[in-house]
C-alpha cells in the first residue's frame, strides 16, 4: 500500500510538473436515458419503455500537455436519471388496467478522463465513478383499479454506487486568449448493477417472488435477468478558462 501512494505521488508530481496549462470551468449535459434491464425489455406489453431524458451539471478541472494534443480532465457531476414505462397489467382474473409509471434517480458523478485532440478538435475516454444519493419511483393506473404510486422513496432498492465508463468527443471555440466554449458529444454505461426496479416498482427480490406464484410463461417476470445498467448519450456545453 505504501508503494502505490508514493508510486501514485510521483505520478501527480510528474504530470503537473510537465503540465502546459491548467483550466477550471463548468459543464451542462442534456440526454437520453436509459435503465438496461433484460427483465424489463423481455417482458412485451406488459412493461414497455418510453423516451427518456435526465441531465448532469458541475465543475470541471484538467491539465494538458503538448499544447493540448493529451491531457487529463476530473469532472465533479450531479446527474439526474430517468428511465419511464407504460404497459397493461394483468391485476386479477383476467382483469387489466393499462399504466405508466417512472423511476428515477441522483447521483454525484466523478469521471477521471483521458483527453486529446488538436486544432480545437477533441476526443475524451475514461472511467466515472457514481454515488446514488437519492431515488424515487412513481406509477399511475389509468382506471383506478389499484393503488398509484406517488414519488416514492426507492433509494433503498439501488446499490450506492456505480462504475461506469465516458467517452465523448467534439469541439473548442475560442472566446478570447484564455475562455473556451465547448461542444460536443458525451456517452455513458454504467458498467456494474445499480440494483433498482422493474416498471411495477419491484426490486429483484419481489420479482422472484411474483415468479415463484405465477409459474405459467405469460406472467413470468425475469427475475434471473434482473440487473440494471445506466446508459445515456448527449450534448454537452461547456466553458473553459485556462490558465497558462
Amino acid at each position: 500500500m505504501k508503494k502505490l501512494i508514493i508510486l501514485s505521488l510521483f505520478v501527480s508530481v510528474a504530470l503537473v510538473s510537465s503540465a502546459q496549462a491548467f483550466y477550471l470551468g463548468a459543464s451542462f449535459t442534456g440526454k437520453s436515458t436509459w435503465l438496461l434491464n433484460k427483465a424489463v425489455f423481455d417482458r412485451g406489453a406488459s412493461q414497455d419503455i418510453r423516451a427518456s431524458f435526465g441531465n448532469d451539471y458541475g465543475i470541471v478541472g484538467g491539465i494538458s500537455f503538448n499544447d493540448g494534443a493529451a491531457g487529463i480532465e476530473v469532472n465533479f457531476l450531479f446527474n439526474t436519471f430517468s428511465q419511464k414505462y407504460e404497459g397493461t397489467d394483468d391485476l386479477f382474473a383476467g382483469i387489466l388496467d393499462d399504466y405508466t409509471s417512472e423511476s428515477v434517480y441522483h447521483s454525484l458523478d466523478i469521471p477521471i478522463l483521458f483527453k486529446t485532440g488538436s486544432e480545437g478538435a477533441y476526443f475524451e475516454i475514461g472511467p466515472v465513478v457514481s454515488f446514488i444519493n437519492q431515488a424515487t419511483f412513481s406509477l399511475d393506473y389509468d382506471n383506478k383499479l389499484l393503488t398509484d404510486i406517488e414519488e416514492a422513496d426507492y433509494l433503498s432498492f439501488y446499490n450506492g454506487t456505480n462504475i461506469g465508463a465516458i467517452l465523448g468527443f467534439g469541439g473548442n471555440i475560442n472566446v478570447s486568449d484564455n475562455l473556451l466554449i465547448t461542444l460536443g458529444l458525451r456517452f455513458y454505461y454504467g458498467i456494474t448493477d445499480i440494483g433498482g426496479v422493474n416498471a411495477f416498482g419491484w426490486d429483484k427480490e419481489k420479482t422472484e417472488q411474483k415468479d415463484a406464484i405465477y409459474l405459467t410463461e405469460e406472467n413470468h417476470y425475469g427475475h434471473e435477468d434482473f440487473k440494471t445498467n445506466p446508459l445515456s448519450g448527449g450534448l454537452k456545453v461547456g466553458l473553459i478558462y485556462v490558465i497558462e
